[in-house]
């Protein structure tokens, strides 16, 4: 889970938020428990936390105390940074500072683009966090710019241009600072771009170096590229890198080649579906693994990875870990790339294993039917294994968690064409075939005391989040049904299932909450997805339901323990899957009746029995009558305020003159406690 505890005395005021982090902040940002610093709450990528006061005893105890509002409608997959008892989150068109204690917005600066941003951009209007350091918080826009922030008022310090989003360029990573360089990468393989990494000056905003994913004929691995293939070649690297300061190394994933029709592309295409590892001073490429060569599924290889020290018979030795999208769970050797171990984590047809002295995939006749242009169905689909929501993992056992996406698709090239500024994929989309998940890898990548989570039809069509661990052994799962989930790590018993009412996407160890992207993401590509994946009712119904703060906009949840074993500290709780957030003075005056949201649920309860409970039943619902099942309404609070003051159909009379708005608030509140996920 996240940094879930902070001393007290952190918690600073808005007027005295602190300015400054450092080289070496960074670099002890995996165990700072005090703040999180770092995209991935280190710069290993581990998503781990030391910290034991939330755990399978006391997380029954959490409450929740404040929320803010993003006042943002859109999918979130932003990871909050906290920083001296702020926390700084992005939405893809504003920054803010909110206070950890409190949840008052100290300072937010919004993001001006194009009006025609959202229709020409690939691919999601999203960002994915912020970076801190020297004072500065930095960002990406979806327009392609690199922003730099006063960490104090928002103020903004420089702006530098990446991209030209009219070449199907865009923007949401989140920075990387490493050895005093700022570091981001692009989007926009689908749209026939040339992928790159940059490097920036963090005072200035000056530019100092760009590597692209797709070397030109004159540069290494410029011969894997057919005729002038390359200048379309794609290779987006829109997920953050790790670093490892020892090596002073920066490890990044590239992304899938373009089009998907490998027929147009023949070669192995570097760098595509790779990881480069690079001079965060210079750029320069030091080794390189490609995973999937002249790939045709979209298995890009940009998400986590996630770097930890362990024995390989019996060596200590620096690893790189990744759940790739192809299928397999890979090991290297960090500090020259060498393949140390690579098995399948879900069903994969297209290759029968890895060849462990070439580290190339064992390709079987799918993948050759495939490049021949005979329909095929592929297991992974075009979604992978695993997809962006990043995995975890833990030291101290050795044990990796990810959420793995267990069905296939079918796949058919069609011919493409290339029309700058639009879709350039040349492949026929189709549906998936089923859904399976699993629990959790090793780090060899074996299967590891497997366990399938069942939570509903609408999280086993969609995509499951990041994931964060935590020496109390919790893992913090957000589901697109509504509920946060908690599973112990060594059962799998469900431990904490707490209402939510909001969709969630995003990484654990973040807070951002928000309904799922194929619902409000980037609309034209999402679309023909969500005619696959038959799921335009589910996300109709997904976007009447979020109502947390401002209805139809994501939030942060501000939780705390209700009976702290330590009453001093200040808890950063890691709950709404994506992670949640967090934080709040723990106080030994505060228990469940002090908290408002508490004292409402029990006014509301108790209206219910004096005024509802003859009709609707003492538990919400009366099996012996007409009236709905309460637990089952709409997750809409306009239409419940509206139908009982209005009444409904003539079988429910009105209620406006005998219950006042406080009274109908607190029976909202009631219910939606008591609600079915």
């Amino acid at each position: 889970m996240k940094r879930f505890a902070m001393a007290a005395s952190l918690v600073m005021l808005a007027s005295t938020c602190a300015s400054a982090q450092t080289t070496e902040q960074l670099v002890k940002g995996a165990t700072d428990t005090s703040n999180v610093l770092n995209y991935g709450m280190g710069y290993n990528l581990q998503r781990f936390s030391t910290l034991n006061q939330i755990n399978k005893d006391s997380v029954k105890n959490l409450v929740p105390v404040w929320n803010y509002s993003f006042n943002d409608d859109r999918s979130e997959e932003s990871q909050p940074l906290v920083y001296q008892g702020v926390i700084y989150v992005t939405s893809h068109n504003a920054t803010m500072a909110v206070d950890a204690k409190t949840g008052k917005q100290i300072w937010k600066t919004k993001v001006e683009y194009p009006a025609e941003t959202p229709r020409i951009v690939c691919c999601g209007i999203i960002n994915r966090g912020a970076a801190l350091y020297d004072g500065k918080v930095f960002r990406t826009t979806l327009d392609a710019n690199v922003i730099a922030l006063d960490a104090k008022n928002g103020k903004e310090l420089w702006r530098q241009k990446a991209a030209d989003i009219k070449e199907g360029y865009s923007m949401t990573v989140a920075p990387l600072v490493a050895d005093g360089v700022v570091i981001t990468g692009i989007s926009g393989a689908e749209f026939g771009t040339r992928g790159f990494i940059d490097g920036w000056d963090p005072a200035t905003g000056k530019h100092l170096w760009r590597t692209h994913s797709i070397p030109s004929p004159e540069e290494p691995g410029g011969d894997t590229w057919k005729g002038d293939t390359w200048k379309l070649g794609g290779g987006s690297t829109w997920i953050t890198g790790s670093y490892d300061p020892e090596l002073n190394t920066i490890y990044w994933g590239i992304g899938n080649p373009g089009p998907f029709n490998s027929a147009v592309r023949p070669g192995d295409n570097l760098y595509t579906c790779s990881v480069l590892a690079m001079d965060p001073k210079t750029g320069k490429i030091k080794w390189h693994y490609q995973f999937s060569p002249n790939n045709p599924f979209d298995y890009d290889s940009v998400a986590e990875m996630v770097l930890a020290d362990m024995n390989v018979e019996g060596k200590p030795t620096k690893v790189l870990m990744d759940a790739n999208r192809n299928g397999f769970f890979y090991v290297l050797d960090r500090t020259n790339g060498k393949l140390l171990a690579a098995n399948p984590y879900v069903k994969v047809n297209w290759a029968t294993g890895i060849d462990m002295k070439t580290g190339r995939p064992i390709e079987t006749d799918v993948s050759k039917d495939a490049r021949e242009g005979k329909k095929v169905t592929v297991y992974p689909s075009i979604l992978g294994g695993k997809n962006w929501e990043p995995m975890s993992f833990n030291p101290q056992t050795g044990l990796a968690y990810a959420n793995t996406l267990a069905f296939g698709g079918r796949y058919k090239t069609e011919p493409v064409t290339f029309k700058q500024g639009e879709w350039y994929l040349g492949m026929d989309l189709t549906g998936p075939l089923g859904v399976r998940r699993r629990a959790a890898r090793s780090s060899q990548g074996d299967r590891s005391h497997d366990r399938q989570v069942e939570m509903g039809s609408a999280e086993r069509h969609s995509t499951l989040l990041g994931r964060a661990v935590d020496r109390g052994r919790r893992r913090v799962l957000g589901c697109p049904n509504r509920r946060v989930r908690g599973l112990r790590c060594r059962h799998r018993q469900e431990a904490l299932a707490v209402p939510d009412r909001v969709r969630h996407r995003g990484p654990a160890g973040d807070l951002a909450a928000g309904w799922r992207a194929v619902c409000r993401g980037d609309q034209r590509l999402w679309r023909r997805l969500l005619a696959v994946l038959r799921r335009r009712a589910a996300c109709q119904r997904a976007a009447r339901r979020l109502a947390v703060g401002l209805c139809g906009q994501a939030v942060i949840h501000g939780m705390m323990l209700r009976k702290p074993s330590h009453r001093t500290a200040a808890v950063l709780a890691a709950v709404a899957g994506l992670t949640v957030a967090l934080a709040a003075t723990v106080r030994a005056a505060d228990d469940a009746t002090g908290n408002p949201m508490q004292a409402q649920i029990d006014h509301g309860k108790s209206t219910y029995a004096s005024k509802c409970s003859h009709c609707h039943g003492p538990n919400l619902m009366n099996s012996g009558t007409i009236t709905p099942d309460l637990r089952a309404i709409p997750d809409d609070k306009t239409r419940f305020i509206t139908t009982v003051k209005n009444g409904k159909n003539n079988k429910m009379p009105p209620w406006g003159d005998i219950l006042n708005d406080e009274e109908i608030g607190s029976l909202w509140a009631f219910i939606s406690s008591r609600r079915k996920p």
